[in-house]
């Protein structure tokens, strides 16, 4: 049925819209949903194809499920629709955890082509969709229930092999770095400037953009203050009375350099310092060695990544609206570092162990701050801040010898950091869609499975392992039967060995708790949504 606007030249201007009703709708966006599926499924498991992406700016050869999902588009607007459903909570689950998008479209759809045929067998759909909801609730239970922790590096590694379609050098990286840095560390993925494909950079402490004069510096690139006081003034000084009682408390300790991070140092303050830094005194005694640091950080953070600098030196935050005049510096009001190496536009910061309690004062500010941010940019800033604070950043470089071949790689990379995460967070099911089929098999052991859309959703939970088997090339039904009958709901497939296995024994093949719970939340609200529906409006393009 076409409605096309009348009277107006504006109503006739508009597009015509096309609506369908009852079985017509439903019937064409499961058929959307199912296209959408098996574009997405097709990259299921490790022994699955590659899909071919065209796009403007070149052709790219992926396994990931989110990118297939975000170039998806159908010339049919109600196929269309019912595969936006799919490729919405794709992306909904990659961008909540950034794992599980291949498994979310195989259930989604699952769901979707179960509950039709209960529908137009006559089932009521609102009733239908409460029933497989009132399922999804036992079901996740179930899964919080199985969840085992995670704490050794050879399951770290299994984590992220399964995550990067089974890259051994993105997972002996990426297990390296998270015992380095620890669960609450931060790994970022950023290009390689060589054709290596995986190289690994770790950071201690605080290391951020920072200026300092070059006359400070005793190697031409660089000096290492070690054991130095620590003076956070937010100020711009430049006069010599801005830095002299600073100075005239750093002497009272002669064994320890001074490092003075500001806002800006200029003038008869920056002339000062260097006087003083290189001066030996006329008795002979020791150097005041000192130095300046200013222009901390990104520009609109500098006062925020000064207050960190404070946090992880003890030093007092010295800000004049606070009450403290830096004129009248007191010793109390220093911190220090354990090592401090000066670059003329980077700078390195390690503490010391007994800062912690100001530390994780800090850490909770940043906590609180990322809750209440509302902008990815600022988010990821926050979290790395939060990383370097707790002595844990490392840097996943990407290298490649083209474009095409970089990007798929980082995706991967991508996947498997945010499968790590999710895995330390929560613990771990068994992989390889055991942990799904055995959801199945314990859900239709509840009241709640009994019923019709207990039943449509234990048949969905059991898609992932058929399609990574199909994928394989492993006859599925018989080899589901096996694993059903096995006591220990660990035991797997394996798809490389090919014989029923502990998959929580080496080689661990698992899936992080929280990916799963997310996979089947979007999963189920996605195809409730769609069936749900009495009809649906769509433009004609």
């Amino acid at each position: 049925m076409n409605v096309w606007g009348r009277g107006s030249k504006t109503a006739r201007a508009k597009k015509s819209t096309r609506i369908a009703f009852g079985w017509n709708a439903l019937k064409g966006m499961a058929r959307g949903a199912g296209i959408a599926a098996r574009a997405i499924g097709s990259s299921l498991g490790p022994q699955a194809s590659t899909v071919l992406l065209e796009r403007v700016s070149g052709r790219i050869l992926t396994k990931d499920g989110a990118t297939i999902a975000r170039e998806l588009s159908l010339n049919d607007p109600l196929l269309q629709l019912g595969a936006a459903i799919i490729i919405d909570a794709c992306l909904r689950v990659n961008k909540d955890v950034g794992d599980g998008t291949t498994t979310t479209a195989v259930i989604a759809n699952g769901i979707i082509q179960e509950g039709a045929k209960a529908i137009v067998s006559s089932q009521n759909p609102v009733g239908l969709v409460q029933e497989i909801r009132d399922a999804c609730t036992v079901v996740l239970s179930k899964a919080q229930d199985m969840a085992l922790p995670i704490g050794t590096k050879s399951l770290i590694q299994r984590v992220a092999m399964i995550a990067s379609n089974g890259d051994r050098d993105i997972a002996d990286a990426l297990a390296t770095a998270s015992i380095q840095i620890g669960k609450l560390g931060n790994i970022q993925v950023t290009g390689g400037e060589s054709t290596e494909p995986i190289t690994l950079e770790l950071k201690s402490g605080i290391s951020l953009k920072g200026c300092t004069s070059p006359y400070f510096l005793e190697a031409p690139t660089e000096r290492v203050l070690d054991g130095a006081l620590v003076a956070v003034v937010p100020k711009m000084l430049s006069d010599v009375k801005d830095v002299l009682r600073i100075l005239e408390e750093a002497s009272k300790f002669p064994e320890n350099p001074c490092l003075i991070v500001s806002k800006e140092i200029s003038g008869g303050a920056l002339a000062t310092l260097s006087m003083n830094d290189r001066n030996i005194p006329k008795d002979n005694g020791p150097r005041l060695r000192c130095a300046p640091l200013f222009r901390v950080g990104d520009r609109p953070y500098r006062e925020e990544s000064m207050k960190d600098i404070a946090a992880l030196s003890g030093a007092l935050y010295v800000d004049s609206h606070a009450g403290y005049d830096h004129k009248e510096f007191k010793a109390e009001w220093f911190g220090s570092v354990r090592k401090a190496t000066l670059g003329l536009n980077k700078f390195v910061l390690e503490g010391y162990p007994d800062k912690q309690p100001f530390i994780m004062e800090r850490l909770q500010r940043l906590q609180q701050e990322i809750e209440a941010s509302l902008h990815p940019y600022d988010t990821d800033r926050l979290k790395e801040r939060m990383a370097m604070l707790q002595g844990g950043l490392a840097l996943v470089k990407v290298g490649g010898t083209t474009d095409t071949e970089i990007k798929e790689r980082r995706a991967r990379v991508e996947d498997a950091i945010h499968a790590l995460d999710a895995a330390l967070r929560g613990g771990v099911l068994p992989g390889g869609g055991v942990a799904y089929l055995r959801l199945s098999q314990a859900l239709e052991e509840t009241p709640e499975g009994q019923t019709v859309g207990g039943k449509v959703l234990a048949k969905a939970l059991k898609v992932p392992i058929l399609r990574l088997l199909l994928n394989a090339g492993v006859e599925p039904q018989s080899t589901i039967d096996k694993l059903r009958s096995c006591a220990d709901s660990w035991v797997g497939w394996d798809l490389f060995g090919h014989t029923a296995r502990d998959f929580g024994g080496a080689p661990e093949i698992v899936d992080p708790y929280l990916v799963v719970k997310h996979v089947i939340g979007s999963a189920v609200s996605a195809a409730t949504t769609l069936l749900a529906a009495d009809a649906a409006i769509t433009r004609v393009r």
